[in-house]
């Protein structure tokens, strides 16, 4: 049989009663007993042993049982205390004694099935306070890991929003240092990236591109090449590693930290750099905390990629802004919208493979932003083809059919719903519900509706509203008009960009060039094109096209 866990002490100045007590039924049940005949020792053994119960006699000489009470209880030890009276005492005495933290009682001359029945009640109070004790604990333990892992998946929703709204690479890295250092909870960390390896065949130095609060003798500066002594084992194994005490301490890495855990960031089968954290203590990093890290370098991995697929995107996007302001109508311009498209859809035809999976499996961000960089190429078509547009000159139909300018707008909302949904754009429409008929071509009718469509697209910040509304003008015209409420562009500028020629529009409006087109389409016509602001409305463009 075990022996029971409790440790009992019993103050009692009563010879009999402390024998039936000690030498009659707790010292055969096994008990861990302390013994005192007097309040003075009694309260010694309390503090020394700290007992689970405590049996005290009211009478105890010198410190009484109130006394000894009192000084467990400013002492923090708070056992199970059950009081042995005189007979004949007082209820008022017994009163005092629960208000001072007694728990039960007996009374003089102390039978033993009373006593086991009072230590029955004490056992089961103390086994009861056991179970709630651990199981605070474990609630404790259990609400600790669900804060971490809600901190975790914080951390790393936070860093998927930089990755995909944060250009500056510098900024971005340091961003998910910082993520990587509070998700794993370390001290410190850094991020190395390789540089272009040299032409005579040398390896490609590792060079600090970001770093959270690294000691000064540690000698690591951004931008600059530095050899921790672990990234370069990386860059050839390409696994992630741990490493703490001794083997870390020979390693420059170890002048900054003592546990360590670093993983690559990978690209398919390159390795294109390293990410470490650190911490100062001795505590190693755990498996989920290395997982956690190598989640952090994948975002970096994304990162890199991204910026590789759009470094190309940008310079021919820079080219063309640069076209824009020395073109001038005519040949060359149909000559520049013609070499574009064909580019442009060469590029297209390039990245459909990779995203189908036909060159090598990709991530699920990568196919995200492979899918993003196809839609800013398919923008680019269509500015290529607005500058094909303005070199061809748009001719007036020969033979302009009857048009549903209604059914039109209704068809362009249609097809921009998803892009502006993308922006944060709300499509609103205010169309008559009976037919409207125009003269016109519909195919360039609908591309004039497209374009004023994208541009308010563009121009309006998140969770602004754009309209669309068809009216009978009265005058011999049907006004389409396209309102960009909250846009950041005035009525004036909007003017001036369909004032302007197609080799002087801004560069600050990125749908001036749409407007040229829509311009020339629309005089092309017969029509009239216009614009106004409202300083609660924003800026409205107004086409106005032959009724039938």
């Amino acid at each position: 049989m075990a022996k029971p866990l409790e440790r009992i002490l019993v103050a009692e100045g009563d010879p009999a009663t402390l024998d039936t007590i000690v030498d009659q039924v707790l010292g055969p049940m096994g008990y861990t007993l302390f013994t005192a005949r007097n309040g003075h020792e009694a309260l010694e053994l309390a503090l020394e042993h700290q007992p689970h119960i405590v049996f005290a006699g009211l009478d105890l000489p010198g410190v009484t049982g109130y006394d000894l009470l009192a000084g467990m209880r400013s002492r923090g030890v708070m056992p199970y205390a059950i009081m042995v009276a005189p007979k004949g005492a007082a209820e008022a005495q017994l009163l005092r004694a629960f208000r001072l933290g007694a728990r039960d009682y007996l009374i003089r001359p102390v039978r033993e099935a009373e006593l086991v029945n009072t230590l029955d009640r004490a056992l089961e109070e103390l086994n009861l306070k056991r179970d709630r004790d651990q199981l605070s604990q474990r609630l404790g333990t259990a609400n600790q890991q669900l804060e971490k892992r809600v901190r975790e998946l914080t951390v790393l929703s936070s860093l998927g929003k930089a990755v995909t709204s944060l250009t500056d690479l510098a900024q971005l890295f340091t961003r998910l240092l910082d993520g990587a250092v509070l998700a794993c909870e370390a001290d410190l960390g850094w991020l190395m990236l390789t540089e272009d390896a040299p032409a005579d065949g040398t390896p490609a130095a590792l060079i600090a591109r970001a770093a959270k609060n690294m000691p000064a003798l540690a000698g690591l500066k951004l931008g600059a090449p530095w050899d921790d002594g672990v990234s370069a084992m990386l860059m050839q194994s390409g696994e992630a590693l741990s490493l703490t005490g001794e083997p870390l301490a020979r390693l420059r890495a170890g002048q900054a930290a003592r546990t360590i855990a670093a993983t690559p960031i990978r690209a398919k089968d390159q390795v294109l750099g390293v990410l470490v954290v650190g911490r100062r203590s001795d505590h190693a990093f755990t498996e989920r905390e290395l997982a956690l890290l190598s989640s952090v370098a994948d975002y970096a991995s994304i990162a890199l990629v991204n910026a590789r697929l759009f470094r190309g995107l940008e310079a021919r996007a820079s080219r063309l802004q640069r076209s824009y302001n020395d073109l001038a109508t005519g040949s060359l311009t149909l000559s520049v919208g013609r070499e574009l498209t064909i580019q442009l859809a060469g590029a297209r035809s390039a990245l459909e493979p990779l995203l189908s999976g036909a060159r090598g499996a990709l991530g699920q961000r990568q196919i995200e932003t492979g899918k993003q960089t196809l839609e800013h190429i398919d923008a680019a078509r269509r500015l290529a083809d607005d500058l094909t547009t303005l070199g061809e000159a748009p001719q007036r139909p020969a033979n302009p059919r009857p048009l549903d300018l209604a059914a039109l707008a209704q068809q362009s909302l249609a097809r921009l719903e998803s892009e502006a949904r993308r922006l944060g754009v709300v499509l609103h429409a205010d169309l008559p519900p009976f037919v409207l008929k125009a003269a016109g071509d519909a195919a360039q009718i609908s591309r004039v509706i497209d374009r004023l469509l994208e541009r308010a697209i563009k121009v309006s910040p998140h969770d602004a509203q754009v309209w669309v509304r068809v009216r009978n003008n009265n005058d011999g015209l049907l006004r389409l008009s396209v309102q960009d409420v909250g846009g950041s562009f005035s009525a004036e500028q909007v003017a001036g960009a369909l004032r302007g020629a197609p080799g002087q529009v801004s560069a600050r409006d990125p749908g001036a060039l749409s407007l040229a087109v829509v311009r020339q389409i629309v005089e092309a016509h017969g029509g009239k094109i216009w614009a106004e602001a409202d300083p609660a409305l924003g800026a409205t463009v107004h086409v106005g096209l032959i009724k039938l």
